[in-house]
């Protein structure tokens, strides 16, 4: 299984990594050549993922979801994770 990003999609879909953006996947810390507002946002807060984000769905990933419908996977992936979080009262592990 390729690896997930913090967006839920997993990297051989992603744009970035498809554009061959010298991208190894968002989890790899590296210096990328295009930027990654979902990757910097979850590593500033220190999340794994958009949903163990207390903000989840932020305005931002609203966006990018509705902007690209293609990835509604990913979408649905990170609300099992929002409510796996919530049922616990706290980030996932």
């Amino acid at each position: 299984m390729p690896p997930v990003g913090y967006c839920g999609i997993d990297c051989e879909r992603c744009g970035n990594y498809l554009k061959g953006a010298n991208c190894l996947g968002c989890r790899v810390d590296q210096e990328m050549i295009s930027d990654c507002e979902t990757r910097d946002c979850c590593k500033q807060k220190g999340v794994g993922y958009c949903g163990e984000c207390g903000s989840f769905p932020c305005a931002s990933m609203k966006q990018f979801y509705e902007e690209k419908p293609q990835y509604a996977y990913a979408l649905e992936y990170m609300k099992e994770i929002a409510r796996i979080r919530s049922q616990k009262g706290k980030d996932i592990p």
